[in-house]
């Protein structure tokens, strides 16, 4: 009892409140860089914002040189008041609006389109922008579902991403758009064994590197490793 009165001294906690989380903001950090050194120094780390959409946290990690990643509007919007740089943020909604599109290309902001239609949306805004868009292309591995149905986007009839046996249109999507530079995969969010995430990673990036090896190397020069 006496622990609570000093909480409730505190002036962070009020008698009516039923719940508190606590954030552990070193281990946050320590996680933070630990992801860092597994990866190339270049690399840059995008947290999820949907993961934890509080802007204190969203801004500590910007401050650490955290990226983060919006999938939908709000989320775009909140990181940018977060403190992130547009050029550290990547917005990859499944289900983008034309001004949705508008409101992150005209920013700087990285958008991985979710299928070729999509790319036909960016390719008329492009022609509209002062600035050269940066975007990617989902691609759905098709190597097959985790053990939670609901969060793995990886099977052979998926929702998401370009199918990869649609490996010709998606090499001549390249070949239109100068400023299609990226490829991204996401195998799924929970229940999926490593071996399916190393699967999903790997297949993706043969792709990018048959397209390099027919358009140029270089051609893809981001690789999105999401999940």
């Amino acid at each position: 009892m006496e622990s609570v009165r000093e909480a409730l001294s505190t002036g962070f906690f009020r008698e009516e409140d039923t719940a508190v989380v606590i954030h552990d903001l070193d281990a946050l950090e320590a996680g933070l860089a630990a992801l860092r050194q597994a990866f190339p120094p270049h690399t840059l780390t995008a947290v999820a914002v949907k993961a934890n959409p509080l802007p204190p946290l969203v801004g500590f990690l910007a401050e650490r040189g955290a990226g983060a990643e919006a999938a939908s509007l709000p989320e775009l919007c909140l990181a940018l008041e977060a403190g992130v740089p547009a050029e550290r943020l990547v917005f990859d909604s499944p289900a983008k609006t034309v001004a949705e599109l508008r409101f992150a290309l005209a920013r700087g902001v990285h958008v991985n389109a979710d299928n070729l239609d999509e790319l036909t949306r960016i390719a008329e805004l492009a022609a509209t922008l002062d600035t050269v868009p940066s975007v990617g292309l989902r691609i759905n591995p098709q190597v097959g579902l985790g053990g939670i149905k609901a969060t793995s986007v990886a099977g052979t009839y998926s929702k998401f991403g370009v199918p990869l046996a649609r490996r010709r249109e998606i090499r001549d999507a390249f070949a239109r758009y100068p400023w299609l530079t990226g490829l991204h995969v996401h195998v799924g969010s929970q229940g999926c064994p490593l071996d399916l995430l190393v699967a999903g990673t790997g297949a993706v990036f043969d792709l990018a590197e048959a397209i390099n090896g027919e358009l140029g190397r270089g051609r893809v020069r981001v690789f999105d490793l999401g999940g």
